[in-house]
């Protein structure tokens, strides 16, 4: 749809049998026979039957009113817009997804925005026929009102008056320059001078373009329509780079990160190998001498027949001191080991021929007390089978040496906990007093003393296996009486048993 737009009647009179008129936009002016006359010239044309007008009628009742069935008369602005946009809708629906011709490549499939501000609500409606096709539209009347519309808005070009009521249009372009996010959004200055005087004032304000109003509204498509495909592929070309300059950024961030990671693991085994070699030299230089106190200890023992009870009982106590000592010594060295954190070596285990090889090493202590190992299915997890035997024996040694008067009754079984097991060791043991059940994981921490035998390492052990894995381990009341320990590892191959469910 072409749009001309005119000051007054006896303009349009003047250039009437220049145009083709589809729809007329008449502002009704109460005992103006121009106007009279203009609306009868529309009428009588050759194409009149094609024509339709809109007659704004602000006093309805005074002076002339035509009848005529091409004829529509309202009484405001408001009704000018509903009727243009009903006429409208049935164009964009069609319309809507049509990509501009030259448009292929921008990255924006949303419609361009146009601002049009402009003190004549004729002519912002004309522009609005005009646009509505193609873009949207955001109306304003006043310069004042540019910069919040421009923030509320994704405008894309902006049309602006330059006679406006509270400022000109070469002021508001200076201000809008004067922001950096607006640096290069298109405006194109509407004037009723084509004076070279206003075109270079227009420009140098940072105006990118300048149309005459009753100029070629195909020339002002064409133009507006350039405008915006510059605008939204500069856009698309900052977005790109920003995204680039982003990306670029993260890449290298990553790169430093893992370049300290690579750094701080190296660094890392080389401690843990640093450690081992002291463990085991440590272990050699303090074996020597306890093996060699023991020896002597015992022959002193076996030789001396006048020691009183007394001086018999120190005896004994020395020799299984230093027997504990260097048992201390293996431990220690067995825990510095640092295979056990070494996940390379771990495949998918049996876990329930695993768990029956762990039980087999105490069948003498099973007969002695009365007690039983009940193993239930287990799931296979991803573990070095030497790191999970550990593990059991551990636990199962402790079930059976933290007993009750009773005989011993230990259930081991497991549950599916997503994409880890949970593996659970129950027994009708002594149990751990609360207070104590994140104690007992610390080294040397032991709940009994002397009373029992042990060193206090085993269970540190245990969870220094399962936690480089990735898994947990804890300390729950049974039932009744006891305790439940429990870890989890990895599953072997995605489960599809419930979290939670138990496994039969």
């Amino acid at each position: 749809m072409s749009v001309t737009a005119f000051a007054s009647a006896e303009e349009a009179l003047s250039h009437i049998d220049e145009l083709a008129i589809d729809l007329a936009i008449v502002d009704r002016i109460p005992h103006d026979p121009e106007v009279e006359h203009l609306v009868s010239r529309l009428l009588d044309r050759p194409d009149a039957a094609s024509t339709h007008i809109l007659l704004l009628d602000r006093s309805p009742g005074e002076g002339w009113t035509p009848d005529d069935a091409r004829i529509t008369s309202i009484s405001s602005m408001e009704e000018v817009q509903a009727f243009i946009q009903r006429s409208q809708d049935r164009q964009t629906s069609e319309t809507r997804n049509t990509p501009e011709p030259g448009s292929a490549g921008i990255a924006s499939t949303k419609r361009a925005c146009v601002l049009v501000i402009d003190d004549s609500p004729t002519f912002r409606v004309a522009i609005r026929a005009m646009l509505a096709g193609r873009w949207d539209v955001v109306e304003a009347e006043l310069g004042s009102q540019a910069l919040p519309l421009l923030q509320a808005h994704a405008i894309d070009a902006l049309l602006l008056d330059n006679g406006l009521p509270d400022s000109s249009g070469i002021d508001i372009c200076r201000q809008i320059r004067s922001r950096m996010e607006y640096a290069t959004l298109p405006i194109i200055m509407l004037t009723g001078s084509d004076r070279e005087e206003s075109v270079l004032s227009a420009f140098e304000a940072g105006a990118d373009d300048y149309v005459v109003k009753g100029g070629s509204s195909v020339t002002l498509l064409a133009r507006l329509g350039s405008h915006i495909r510059r605008y939204r592929t500069e856009i698309a070309a900052r977005t790109a780079h920003a995204n680039l300059r982003q990306s670029e950024i993260v890449s290298d961030a990553r790169r430093d990160l893992l370049a300290v990671v690579e750094r701080k693991t190296d660094e890392l085994q080389r401690a843990n190998d640093g450690l081992e070699r002291f463990a085991a030299l440590a272990s050699h230089d303090l074996q020597a001498p306890l093996r060699l106190i023991t020896s002597y200890l015992g022959i002193l023992s076996a030789r001396a027949t006048v020691l009183d009870d007394r001086l018999r009982s120190y005896l004994d106590h020395a020799i299984k001191a230093s027997s504990d000592a260097g048992l201390l010594v293996n431990r220690l060295l067995h825990y510095a080991r640092s295979g056990w954190t070494d996940t390379t070596k771990d495949s998918i285990g049996d876990s329930g021929q695993i768990a029956g090889s762990a039980v087999s090493t105490f069948a003498q202590t099973l007969v002695e007390t009365g007690g039983a190992i009940e193993v239930r299915p287990l799931l296979d997890v991803l573990c070095d089978p030497l790191c999970l035997r550990q593990v059991f024996e551990n636990l199962l040694g402790n079930a059976l040496k933290y007993r009750s008067p009773e005989p011993p009754r230990i259930i081991m079984g497991c549950v599916a906990d997503g994409g880890l097991v949970r593996f659970t060791i129950t027994d009708n043991g002594m149990g751990v007093p609360e207070k104590d059940r994140s104690r007992i994981f610390d080294m040397f921490h032991r709940l009994h003393g002397a009373d029992i035998p042990g060193m206090g390492i085993g269970l540190s052990l245990c969870l220094k296996i399962i936690e480089a894995r990735g898994g947990a381990m804890g300390c729950d009341p049974a039932p009744g009486s006891g305790s439940v320990f429990w870890f989890t590892l990895p599953a072997a191959v995605p489960t599809s048993f419930v979290p939670g469910q138990a496994v039969a």
